[in-house]
């Protein structure tokens, strides 16, 4: 019933197109998706042994006019969840854009990222989904799409983007999917989205440039905390996304035949600029550094350290609830990717670890891809939690799962 819906839809909308003659560049996908649980022994959850199981379809169009100036993209997407048996129908991206000389606008549901993080995020301040990436999904779904107006000028070798968008937070793992331990907040309310966002429009800029072969960026942007803060009282518990303002850098260059990147950023939390209010995060100061390079023939390996520290963190501690385990003021982090192709990059091997060095907690990401031909690729993957339950993963410790992901494309 299910694929004959998708089929359903996806002929319909090249049928739609095709009526309107648009003639345009017309492509996508559909794909299924499912995780296991390991460890279903101490799940309290509704679906425990199988948190993910779905089909999805995408159908892509880009139109551009004969001046070239004027394009317009549209992805659409239908979504069967079979765990919970509902089915959305989705923009993903639907934008115009017009470009000139030196300039090019884009407006409508986009997706932007900034920085130079392999999992770990400063200037990048635009929504995540956690609750796709903690379940397997293939990295294109981590970025949640953005609705905004994107201004970029081209004065000379400079980049200037601006960006005007709704504020969108970011999508947390879901209390019907994950069992989850977290001593510092208040649960199972963590595990929920609230209906209250701000309404006010959030502002970025990034400013960059290649100097001697090294990309130099600039970032400033003027938004919300993407995680809601909460604040108990007598009534019960309110939830709010406190205002946060950024500023950053990062440069990427060549070293010894390998690619090293710096990113580095502060967080100034304006509605508690003194750090006394334990409910909202504190300021606070980043610092990223990577390296990666070939190894050997088809392979690649990439190193990490990501290090923040908490502003006005003896305050901090004077007003925490004794009840709350406190964080601490430097948390610390490391990563390792290792990517290795075979039979003609038809097999990918890829292998991704998380050490929280600051939470003793770990995360662990390994997975084997196989492109059958250029339209099909089927993959296989774990994701390992483990460590302090005070850590981001360490507090997914139950959550370990088995994922399989294929996907056609046309």
């Amino acid at each position: 019933m299910l694929f004959r819906k998708t089929g359903t839809f996806l002929s319909g909308c090249l049928l739609l197109l095709g009526s309107m003659q648009l003639h345009a560049d017309i492509n996508g996908m559909v794909q299924y998706h499912s995780a296991v649980r390991t460890d279903t022994d101490s799940c309290s959850t509704t679906d425990c042994e199988i948190p993910f199981s779905e089909l999805r379809g995408q159908v892509k169009a880009e139109k551009s006019w004969r001046d070239s100036q004027h394009s317009f993209t549209a992805n659409i997407e239908l979504i069967h969840d079979f765990v919970f048996d509902e089915t959305d129908l989705n923009a993903r991206e639907i934008y115009w854009d017009w470009a000139g000389d030196a300039t090019q606008l884009r407006t409508g549901r986009q997706m932007i990222t900034w920085g130079t993080g392999d999992m770990l995020f400063i200037n990048d301040i635009f929504a995540k989904d956690w609750n796709a990436y903690f379940g397997g999904m293939p990295m294109d779904f981590l970025k949640l799409p953005t609705d905004a107006i994107k201004f970029d000028w081209y004065p000379g070798a400079t980049t200037i983007e601006t960006v005007i968008a709704r504020f969108d937070a970011d999508h947390a793992p879901e209390a019907q999917r994950f069992d989850v331990q977290m001593p510092q907040m208040p649960s199972p309310i963590f595990f929920q989205t609230p209906d209250d966002q701000p309404d006010e429009l959030e502002y970025a800029a990034k400013v960059s440039r290649n100097f001697s072969g090294w990309d130099v960026s600039g970032y400033a942007s003027r938004s919300y905390w993407r995680s809601p803060a909460y604040h108990p009282n007598d009534s019960g518990t309110l939830v709010s996304y406190p205002r946060l303002n950024t500023v950053g850098a990062s440069a990427t260059g060549q070293i010894q035949n390998g690619v090293f990147n710096l990113e580095a950023g502060y967080y100034h939390s304006p509605e508690d600029s003194a750090g006394s209010n334990p409910f909202i995060q504190n300021s606070q100061s980043r610092l990223l550094t990577g390296y990666s390079r070939q190894v050997w023939t088809d392979a690649t390996l990439g190193v990490q350290f990501y290090v923040e520290r908490m502003e006005n963190y003896s305050i901090y501690l004077a007003t925490v609830p004794t009840a709350a385990a406190a964080k601490e003021e430097w948390n610390r982090v490391a990563t390792v990717r290792f990517t290795q192709f075979f039979l003609h990059q038809t097999l990918t091997f890829n292998l991704f670890s998380y050490w929280g060095l600051s939470d003793s907690d770990r995360f662990l990401q390994s997975t084997v891809r196989y492109a059958f031909n250029d339209h099909l690729w089927g993959e296989i993957g774990t994701n390992i939690f483990s460590g302090n339950q005070q850590g981001m993963f360490g507090a997914f410790d139950r959550n370990d799962n088995i994922y399989l992901t294929l996907r056609f494309a046309y």
